[in-house]
């Protein structure tokens, strides 16, 4: 699986690029929480043609709702990785290791459990307490950063 995620981090590349590299550090410049947030929330509408079209969550509209929620809190963590390695490819090797890796062990750990809804799981709870840990030691600030260096 380890393997997996190392080939499959060259695929998240697009992904990153795009969310990461591109949009987040220009939707909300100097505002690194805002950025992550309005990224997070485009990133999870993007998936809802994946799951009206039945092939995320095999068509479960709650994910409509879990998708945007994930992708928040996955935005502020991936953000942080890619503001702090001044690189996309940090935030590539969480993406996939989260997906190639971590997914499979919940969803073996919990026998019964959809694949899917592992996903959930993982992603919600885990996201929740990166990003939760990142905000309170302030290394996401609130208020908006000088474009000056300190």
């Amino acid at each position: 699986m380890l393997a997996a995620s190392a080939i499959a981090t060259l695929l998240f590349f697009g992904e990153e690029f795009g969310w990461r590299g591109y949009l987040q550090v220009r939707i909300a410049p100097g505002k690194p929480l805002l950025a992550a947030i309005l990224t997070g929330l485009i990133w999870g509408i993007y998936h809802f043609p994946f799951v009206i079209l039945g092939i995320s969550f095999s068509g479960n509209l709650i994910a409509l709702l879990i998708y945007p929620i994930d992708c928040i809190l996955g935005s502020i963590f991936l953000g942080w990785l890619r503001t702090k390695s001044d690189s996309v490819w940090p935030a590539c090797l969480a993406h996939s290791v989260g997906n190639q890796f971590l997914t499979p062990v919940i969803a073996l750990l919990l026998p019964g459990t959809s694949f899917m809804l592992a996903w959930g799981a993982y992603t919600l709870a885990g996201y929740a307490v990166l990003a939760l840990a990142l905000i309170l030691t302030r290394q996401v600030p609130w208020r908006e950063m000088s474009a000056e260096p300190a």
